[in-house]
């Protein structure tokens, strides 16, 4: 049952979505294009569950230093900013915090449904092992945006075997 709702959810949102970028496409009088990228065969991905996680609804959410330890509970550790970056780009998206960057991702349904199929869920942002003067470089799917955050905020957790 809880998977079927997470699959119901995850629908309405791509709904959404499409349905947002088709109207704004419209009124441009643009063609909307959607280019199909094969999932990804990578058993190094893990989606992870645990105690530590403060929701599971979409994905383990935690801070950073629980984040690291949910890891280790399956020999595996945060992925580092390029990794992350890596996923982006196999789904051809921009990296990027510029707002014509921000633009161009939230509006190509190619990206949007990659990443995903991909298992990272639209609207988050997933902690790195990228450390920068104290603070850890965290990656939004949706923007492709990288920023630096406090360790003790939460986000998103994947983990990835070496």
């Amino acid at each position: 049952m809880k998977k079927i709702f997470k699959w119901i959810i995850g629908l309405i949102g791509i709904v959404v979505i499409v349905q947002q970028v088709i109207k704004q496409n419209s009124n441009k009088g643009e063609k909307i294009e959607v280019e199909y990228i094969p999932k990804k065969i990578d058993k190094s991905w893990i989606t992870p569950k645990s105690k530590l996680c403060f929701s599971e609804a979409m994905g383990c959410v935690s801070t950073w230093d629980e984040a690291k330890e949910i890891c280790s509970e399956y020999n595996a550790s945060l992925p580092t900013i390029e990794e992350l970056k890596k996923e982006v780009v196999y789904c051809k998206g921009e990296i990027g915090n510029s707002k014509d960057i921000y633009k161009k991702n939230m509006n190509n349904l190619t990206y949007y449904f990659c990443f995903q199929r991909n298992g990272f869920q639209s609207g988050n942002s997933y902690w790195s092992k990228t450390e920068v003067e104290g603070e850890v470089k965290v990656l939004h799917f949706d923007s492709a945006q990288i920023n630096t955050r406090v360790k003790t905020q939460t986000y998103y957790v994947r983990c990835i075997k070496k």
